[in-house]
């Protein structure tokens, strides 16, 4: 069951930064069990990792934590994602970033059920204010995204409403900040770039050394 190399479109790739690497999860043909579409959709996460490392020029494998959280080579920073039969990674040195945070989503599985858990107040209104019901997805993607940034530098546990999104549509840029009692914390406010391509929406966030 090795994923197929169907590496992401490179104006895609070219959006996104730093590097991205994208694979195909290879399932067998009838409906696979869970045990057997989490193992397909690990390795082709790892798959993705390792083609993400190559872009960089590091020759490297990525580990795996006794959480399953993945551990990257000495001196990178990286992050992966998988979402039915696509699987994501991002790497770049850690002398550039302190963290780096990938998500991928089906913008099918994002419907409104979310919206009152994911959005806060002001969220909810500029969605409103814009319409659109992949903004959604995109919002709830990119929250993902931030969250994996701030995971390996924050001590605490966000929930979706510590996280305040606010979109540049034209760009198709983003920041994300902490707000509520954990803003306290001072975090780093997360900078990204997203992307819809083929129903999917594709985020990535950082936060650089400076």
């Amino acid at each position: 069951m090795a994923p197929h190399s169907a590496r992401v479109s490179s104006g895609l790739r070219a959006l996104l930064s730093p590097s991205v690497a994208a694979y195909e999860v290879s399932l067998l043909p009838s409906d696979p069990t869970p045990a057997v579409r989490r193992e397909a959709e690990f390795r082709a996460g790892r798959a993705a990792a390792a083609a993400a490392l190559a872009d960089i020029g590091v020759d490297g494998q990525v580990g795996r934590g006794t959480d399953r959280r993945p551990l990257w080579p000495s001196g990178v920073v990286g992050s992966i994602s998988h979402c039915g039969h696509l699987a994501v990674a991002v790497a770049a040195p850690g002398t550039a970033f302190r963290a780096l945070g990938v998500d991928v989503e089906d913008l099918g599985d994002v419907d409104d059920e979310v919206r009152a858990v994911v959005l806060t107040p002001t969220e909810q209104a500029a969605l409103e204010a814009t319409g659109g019901s992949a903004l959604l997805g995109i919002v709830f993607s990119v929250k993902e995204s931030a969250y994996k940034c701030w995971s390996p530098l924050l001590d605490v546990t966000l929930d979706w409403a510590d996280i305040e999104v606010t979109l540049d549509r034209s760009a198709g840029s983003f920041t994300a900040d902490v707000v509520g009692p954990s803003a306290r914390l001072r975090p780093p406010t997360v900078t990204g770039r997203y992307a819809v391509h083929r129903g999917h929406v594709l985020s990535a966030g950082w936060v650089g050394q400076g």
